[in-house]
């Protein structure tokens, strides 16, 4: 009985070898996933920092502190128009790419659009708005919002933008002479162009 006792202590590992073995796993795992990441994934061939071809966190972390468009820059500046910004995710700058991607020739296929983007906006009733639609639905939302974008109807709408156009281009040459800085994205986008051109009514009116 003393005997099966200390074969049966002498058979229970250590904490320092399950420690080792856990870590041995990790790293074996790491490994295996940082050479399907860098060796096999169809996305490998392509330019971008190392850690980001092999984790999410880099495009993450980016993203989380409201970064990821000035961290992008500076990768395309480094790699070039098409960049592995993460293991399953390239970012273009490539005025070409914009066609390819959202199929505007009628002889190439859509790409769908990753549920990472459709997710993001919750959509309502299953239902998701012409920029984030595949395919079919895409198609049905933007012959209903076609109207207005013709060439036809943008010119009938130019004296009314032209005005706001106007407007902004003397109130930021304004503060330019007077050596103020503004926030440009904010000042465009609360122009008084769209109210004007969707209700026909100008908010300043």
């Amino acid at each position: 009985m003393g005997l099966l006792h200390l074969l049966e202590v002498a058979a229970m590992p250590t904490m320092a070898q399950v420690v080792a073995a856990a870590s041995s796993t990790l790293l074996l795992a790491f490994a295996i996933h940082v050479l399907r990441m860098r060796i096999f994934h169809p996305l490998r061939r392509y330019p971008g920092p190392w850690l980001n071809s092999v984790s999410e966190i880099p495009a993450a972390w980016a993203l989380l502190r409201a970064r990821q468009p000035k961290a992008y820059k500076k990768l395309h500046d480094k790699y070039g128009p098409v960049v592995r910004v993460a293991p399953n995710e390239l970012s273009f700058i490539d005025v070409e790419a914009w066609d390819d991607i959202y199929g505007f020739l009628k002889s190439t296929p859509n790409f769908e659009k990753s549920p990472v983007f459709i997710g993001a906006v919750s959509p309502l009733d299953g239902q998701t708005g012409v920029s984030l639609a595949n395919n079919a639905e895409h198609t049905r939302q933007r012959r209903a919002l076609a109207a207005p974008f013709t060439n036809r109807a943008l010119l009938q709408q130019e004296s009314i933008l032209q005005v706001h156009v106007d407007k902004l281009v003397a109130a930021l040459t304004a503060r330019a002479r007077r050596n103020e800085a503004v926030n440009l994205a904010e000042w465009c986008a609360c122009s008084d162009q769209p109210p004007q051109v969707l209700p026909s009514k100008s908010l300043s009116a």
